[in-house]
């Protein structure tokens, strides 16, 4: 078993006090993780001693040229891909967004868009947006309301060879629902359209296989794992190689620093990995999270989720 109180003691901000005097439990997964000690080390050692711009020939440019590709290395070790398949961003609504943009430059009204009503709307939004201005067709898929899942037979339904994105969440951030992405995957492939997939919720919790899964896109938030407040998008190759980037990211802000102890920070994580009601961000078990104030459990019991229960 796990020492609780060593692993908490790694988070400064679970050392403060609630009002009632006894230790915090930090229940806002969806909203981000807590960084430990040694990623705000390696967070303010590149901010002090190496800030600069990556691709110089001169010391800390050199030194933060080599922390991206650390950094590059480790997210490709979590998600099973190439380095360079390996894109940074400024978060994951933002990497979706300029996504779409590239992807949809050549797209015409006579193609459509697949979304779902079980996505986080950073993964629905931009997708529908696009859709709108090249006057494109867009279905969205429902999901059962007693089981918190799909039906595969809507997405056989929705995908034609006219589609060319299906936008699908791993694991819902509301109630937890993991999706059946390698035969969502499987459909959308036989009829032409490419899949994008948002893992944000999902990689705190399990361990993702791209290659496995044969997605084209997969985008996950590091401040979700333990990380600085950016986003990780796994994309293949073959279609990095054939579009235009909307957005050129040629000034790389602080993230690069994530490379600095990340490889780490993963190995933890693979420890830390908890699928019962131990909360993975709150490192601490509820014996009885329904006698919590204002704690209310939406899980169903034929709900097949990606924590217990989801916050």
């Amino acid at each position: 078993m796990k020492d609780v109180g060593k692993i908490r003691s790694s988070f400064p901000a679970l050392k403060r006090k609630a009002l009632n005097g006894k230790p915090v439990i930090y229940f806002d997964g969806p909203g981000a993780s807590q960084m430990p000690n040694r990623v705000n080390r390696a967070y303010n050692d590149h901010v002090l001693y190496d800030k600069a711009n990556a691709g110089g020939y001169f010391e800390t440019s050199v030194n933060t040229t080599e922390e991206v590709g650390r950094a590059r290395l480790a997210l490709s070790m979590f998600m099973n891909c190439d380095e360079d398949e390996v894109v940074l961003g400024a978060n994951a609504t933002t990497s979706i967004f300029q996504f779409s943009r590239a992807l949809s430059r050549n797209w015409t009204s006579e193609d459509e868009v697949v979304v779902t009503k079980l996505d986080h709307f950073a993964n629905v939004s931009p997708w529908v947006e696009v859709a709108h201005d090249k006057n494109c067709k867009v279905t969205s898929i429902r999901f059962d309301l007693d089981t918190g899942k799909y039906n595969l037979e809507d997405f056989e339904k929705a995908i034609t060879t006219k589609t060319k994105i299906v936008a699908v969440n791993y694991a819902c951030n509301a109630i937890g629902t993991i999706s059946p992405i390698k035969e969502i995957t499987k459909i959308a492939h036989a009829k032409g359209a490419m899949v994008f997939v948002d893992a944000v919720h999902y990689a705190p919790h399990r361990l993702i296989d791209v290659k496995d899964l044969d997605c084209d896109f997969l985008v996950t938030s590091i401040y979700k794992y333990f990380g600085p407040h950016v986003s990780a998008v796994f994309a293949k190759k073959q279609h990095l190689q054939n579009f235009s980037p909307y957005k050129w990211n040629l000034h790389l802000i602080l993230y690069q620093i994530v490379g600095k102890r990340v490889h780490l920070i993963f190995l933890q994580l693979q420890r830390f990995r908890v699928q019962s009601n131990t909360l993975l961000l709150c490192l601490i078990k509820v014996e009885q999270p329904e006698k919590i104030w204002k704690l209310h459990i939406i899980k169903s019991q034929n709900m097949k989720t990606n924590s217990a229960n989801t916050f």
